[in-house]
């Protein structure tokens, strides 16, 4: 078992910026003992010097207040203190495959009791480079993370980024902008007696399904399994299209056919999902590196998960009830209430497993943008400038992620994305199931035929595409 310390040491009081929120003093005590932290992934069409990736990480360092604190435990309150140290590069051997990177940052905890809370990791291919940043969870969420990778590679090409100011905490910014939403007579809240526990998560009504008791594992660097596999742009359209006929998303019916494989892979009866929501569209806030999201619950059980349509539909209408300035704002509040106590390790621990136990996580960063790159420039190193005396720009070819473990016992995490019109899925999980990724897909496509007149090639579950990397 690896137990990090607080941190004790005194902090001069003009470097302290502000307590931390309630949401992050729990992921902070709980990675303390059980490290939550995750990594995004970029592929560049160039090879990019490690020096000028170090130059890079400074400027990010400059423009996001969260890349450049620590947190200090030494007071009655926990705050975030400005720090000057670097983020730590790690140069790993040419050619290594961003999944053996991703796995080894798994099983290799940052250590949240120093300064900064997130490293980087550069790899250099014959005429392409990756790079793998990892956050300590305290201090980000995917979408933000997946926004200040793209500010890295920005850097990269000399762009000046602007200094961004330092985030709210989470409950401070829902409940800044719930008090100033217009409200007209429809909208106004209803008296509820509703406590603040039970309005922390909103859940499904398979109500014995999610109060079972979650558990643990102790983490031991104990490598997870990360494996991705790539849609065709036809796939993923007809994907979009067909959703849209069915009144559902792309989200909720990956979700659903997860649900689905999984019942058929391990013979359960029941399956509690999370469904992590990104508060930035209802509250208004930019995408500044920030632990902004809330999380909702769902129970199933396997004899009501036989119509893959119809659990799509009740999954989107679930997220869609939640996903309300009005719902989170409430949730928010009463987490809040929950956990304003919370000051120990242990109570910080029994907390999350209390509303954040779970057998599968869906996390959709939701399309990441087009290519927009310049290879036909050429940009290996040494490359020679152009006739401005620049470099050529360097540009991101994909994006995967997160790639992340909570220490759940038995979790599955599943990450969508989608890059260049094509659908990214990506599984982390120390319990393995053979070949998960293809059988979502296959589930997918089955459900697709089911209800329109082209069918797609199915993929064999055994089989494997020169798109699919495990």
């Amino acid at each position: 078992m690896t137990i990090l310390q607080s941190v004790s040491t005194t902090v001069d009081k003009n470097d302290v910026i502000r307590p931390l929120g309630s949401f992050e003093n729990l992921f902070d005590l709980y990675t303390q003992r059980l490290p939550v932290q995750f990594s995004v992934i970029a592929e560049l069409d160039s090879v990019v010097n490690p020096d000028d990736v170090r130059a890079a990480l400074l400027k990010l360092q400059a423009a996001q207040p969260l890349l450049a604190v620590g947190v200090s435990r030494s007071g009655t309150t926990a705050s975030f203190y400005r720090s000057a140290n670097p983020i730590d590069l790690v140069v790993a051997p040419s050619g290594t495959p961003w999944e053996k990177v991703a796995i080894a940052d798994q099983a290799r905890a940052l250590d949240v009791t120093t300064a900064p809370l997130a490293r980087c990791t550069v790899v250099a291919h014959a005429h392409s480079s990756t790079i793998v940043m990892t956050f300590a969870h305290q201090i980000a969420d995917g979408m933000s993370a997946a926004a200040t990778l793209r500010d890295l590679v920005r850097a990269l090409n000399g762009v000046e980024l602007v200094a961004r100011p330092m985030p709210a905490a989470q409950e401070t910014l829902l409940a800044e902008a719930f008090e100033a939403r217009p409200i007209t007579p429809s909208e106004a809240p209803a008296q509820t007696n509703e406590s603040p526990v039970q309005a922390r998560l909103l859940e499904n009504d398979e109500s014995p399904v999610l109060s079972r008791l979650g558990s643990v594992r102790d983490f031991d660097s104990t490598p997870p399994d990360i494996s991705s596999l790539v849609w065709p742009a036809e796939l993923t359209s007809r994907v979009l299209a067909c959703t849209r006929a069915q009144s559902t998303t792309l989200h909720a019916l990956l979700t659903a056919a997860a649900v689905r494989v999984m019942f058929a892979e391990t013979n359960r009866g029941s399956l509690a999902l999370m469904n992590p929501m990104d508060i930035r569209r209802p509250s208004g806030a930019d995408d500044s590196l920030a632990l902004y999201f809330l999380s909702t619950r769902m129970g199933f059980t396997a004899e009501k998960s036989h119509d893959v349509w119809a659990l799509a539909r009740e999954i989107r209408q679930h997220i869609a009830s939640a996903h309300t300035l009005e719902q989170l704002a409430g949730m928010s509040s009463g987490m809040s209430a929950a956990s304003s106590s919370v000051s120990r390790v242990d109570d910080a621990i029994g907390a999350m497993v209390s509303f954040a136990n779970y057998d599968v996580m869906v996390s959709n960063l939701g399309d990441l943008g087009t290519y927009e790159g310049h290879a036909s420039l050429g940009s290996e190193v040494g490359a020679p400038l152009d006739t401005l005396g620049r470099r050529p720009e360097v540009g991101i070819t994909d994006l995967f992620g997160p790639t992340m473990a909570t220490q759940i016992a038995g979790e599955q995490i599943l990450a969508l994305s989608s890059f260049n019109g094509r659908l990214r899925t990506t599984m982390t999980t120390r319990d393995p199931m053979p070949h998960f990724l293809q059988k979502l897909r296959a589930e997918v496509e089955a459900a697709i035929n089911a209800v329109t007149q082209t069918p797609t090639k199915a993929l064999r579950p055994h089989e494997k595409t020169d798109e699919e990397i495990s």
